[in-house]
């Protein structure tokens, strides 16, 4: 299984992006069913197919100001990262095949 790092707040996040050349990141909350299914499948993933990823994520609640800065206005929302800049990003509960085509994109 997939280590998820959570993330509380916007100086954390821009550490992250900065730190980690590819990160995935996505918005949840602890109220939210299909964010709890895209976490199972996030976990779940191909640690090889990650080619290095870090998968990181927020409660859209607890971290407003991350949820402000990403313009998040749906949840479950995924967010790739490469080198510091927002390449991509999957809305809804997606299917691992989409999350794997959105990181050979990057």
């Amino acid at each position: 299984m997939n280590e998820i790092v959570k993330i509380k707040n916007v100086e954390e996040f821009e550490k992250l992006i900065k730190k980690n050349e590819t990160v995935i990141i996505k918005a949840t909350a602890e109220w939210c069913g299909p964010c709890r299914v895209l976490e199972n499948t996030l976990k779940g993933l191909n640690k090889a197919d990650l080619d290095g990823a870090v998968l990181a994520e927020f409660d859209v609640d607890d971290a407003e100001d991350i949820s402000k800065t990403l313009g998040v206005r749906n949840i479950p929302v995924l967010f790739f990262y490469k080198n510091g800049e927002q390449k991509d990003k999957l809305v809804g509960n997606v299917p691992s095949n989409n999350i794997y085509g959105a990181i050979r994109k990057l």
